[in-house]
This record gives structure tokens, sequence and C-alpha cells, in this order.
């Protein structure tokens, strides 16, 4: 049975469990997942701990996410619907756009992979994420929103069938631009989501190996807990909208409220400390950029369905 050659590292045996390689002279290396060393970790290293300088970056990302991916996606009905009075077909087609650019994380990862940055395949990219979407949020937080639709809150309640005389007067009082500029802000929420899912997807590079790393006993921490930080960021990232973006203008009931360009500027202010904390607390080297080719036909042979015989 043929054997891997002792000068084999760990981390590169680790590279022949998905699938076999063929050598020069057509013959294949045996597939076997290194668990006799290591306590049956895939890379050399230790088990990584999250918390420390080394990596305690990779945490901020999934925070970062996960807080701002929740407030973007919350504000859309009462923003764009109750504030600006766009209609319903409009709201749905921004809630699709926010979310669409995580169908496009395949196409990050084959990029970081293939086109590294001064010789880094994620933190630079972490870094190019999070600018531009900090930069989007603050250039919503520092846009003029203009006046709501209806003047007075309570104009959108109005029934027009019963009170048509009411309606007739609302209207005359209303804002007519305001869902016209709803356009501008779905399309810079939308290039906020592709900078943050730049991000995340360059730090899903990063568990994946961190991943490989841990023994048996302790596999599956990782993404434990950076799936776990994400979600509360979520949760928190809803609350926040809930208390903080419930006034009357954005179909609430109380008596205050921050507005949209003040919320999206806390976000931005709040986002700025990850860029730093991802160059500086991600401990990453310096790797070839992968062949292209050989990348996608790897890819292409992985994506194949797998066919089981009896």
């Amino acid at each position: 049975m043929p054997r891997f050659s002792t000068n084999l590292d760990l981390a590169q045996r680790a590279s022949y469990v998905s699938h076999a390689s063929a050598t020069k002279e057509g013959e294949y290396l045996d597939m076997k997942t290194p668990d006799m060393e290591n306590g049956g970790a895939l890379r050399e290293g230790g088990a990584p701990k999250l918390m420390s300088k080394e990596y305690f970056g990779v945490i901020a990302q999934y925070a970062a996410v996960g807080l701002i991916d929740a407030v973007l996606s919350a504000t859309i009905y009462p923003f764009l619907q109750n504030y600006l009075n766009v209609n319903g077909t409009t709201a749905v087609t921004a809630s699709t756009l926010v979310t669409l650019p995580w169908s496009f994380k395949v196409f990050y990862g084959i990029l970081s992979d293939c086109v590294p940055i001064c010789g880094y395949r994620r933190r630079p990219y972490m870094v190019l994420g999070w600018t531009i979407a900090i930069i989007m949020l603050l250039a919503m937080g520092f846009m003029k929103v203009g006046s709501p639709y209806w003047a007075d809150p309570n104009d959108a309640y109005i029934d027009p069938k019963e009170d048509p005389d009411a309606f007739e007067a609302a209207l005359a009082h209303a804002n007519e631009s305001a869902p016209g500029s709803a356009n501008k802000y779905v399309a810079f929420m939308l290039l906020t989501a592709f900078g943050y899912l730049m991000s995340d997807v360059c730090a899903d590079g990063v568990v994946a190996e961190l991943a490989q790393r841990e023994p048996i006993e302790v596999r599956g921490t990782t993404q434990a807990v950076i799936y776990d930080t994400r979600t509360a960021f979520n949760i928190l990232g809803g609350v926040i909208t809930g208390f903080a973006f419930n006034g009357k203008d954005y179909g609430g009931n109380f008596g205050f409220s921050l507005s949209f360009p003040t919320l999206m500027l806390i976000l931005g202010f709040v986002a700025m400390p990850v860029i730093p904390i991802t160059w500086f607390f991600i401990k990453k080297e310096k790797m070839p950029a992968a062949n292209f080719r050989e990348y996608m036909a790897e890819f292409g042979a992985s994506s194949r369905p797998v066919q089981c015989t009896k």
C-alpha cells in the first residue's frame, strides 16, 4: 500500500483527506486521516485560543457581521415602507437585494484564494471589505433623509373608503418625493452587504483552517463559538432596532426614536475598530496564490455528486 513520505508534514497530509491525488507515474496516494498524531488534528499547531491576541480578530468579524446584517434587514420595513411609504413590491425587492450578496460567497472565496494581496489571502480582503461597508454606512448617515411621506403619522391609518375627504387632505400634505428616494438607500445597503460579506467569507476561510487544528475531543468548538457570536449579535441588532427605531414616523408607538441616518452613523462608528483589530489580532502567514486552473478543476471535482453503489 502506498504510504506518505516521512518528510510530509501533518498540514500537507490533511490536504489529501478529501480526495486522492495522482502522482506523475499515474499512481494514487492513499487517503488517510491523520488520526494518530496530535489527537487526530488535521493540522499542526494545537487547538486555537480564540480569545488570544492571535485570533481575537476572528471573533470580531462575526460580531460585526451579525450586528450590521441584523440592523440593515430590520430597518427595511420601518424606514422604507413606513417612513418613505414605498409600495410592498419595492420593500420586498429591497429585502432580497440586501441579502443577495450571501449568494456570492463562493466567488469571494475563489478571489481570496487565487489573488492574494501582498502574499496574504485573508486579512487584506477583510480590511477592504470593512472599509467598503463603513464608507457606505457613513454615507447613509450623512445623507439628508428628508421629511416622512405622511405629515402626520396617524394619516397612514386613514381608510380612503371610510373617510375619503380626510384621506385626500392627508395626501395634500404628504411628501410625494419620499418614495423616490428609497432607491439610493437600497443601493447603499446592497454595497454595505457586499463589503461585510467579503470579510465574512475570508473569516470563514480562517475558521476552516483553525478548525482543522482541533483534536477530536474538542473538534467543532471553533465553529460553535463563532456562529454563537454571530447569532448573539444578530439578536442584539434586532433588539437595538426594535427599541431605538420604533417612533411613530417609523410605524411604531414610542415617543422617541433614532433617525435612520443616526442609526447608520452609529453602525459605521461601531464598525471602525474592526479594521485595526482585523490587521493586528489575526495571525496569518503569507501564502502563495493558488493556481486558478488547478483550483477550479478541484472545485469542479468536489462539486460533482457522489454515486453510491452497493
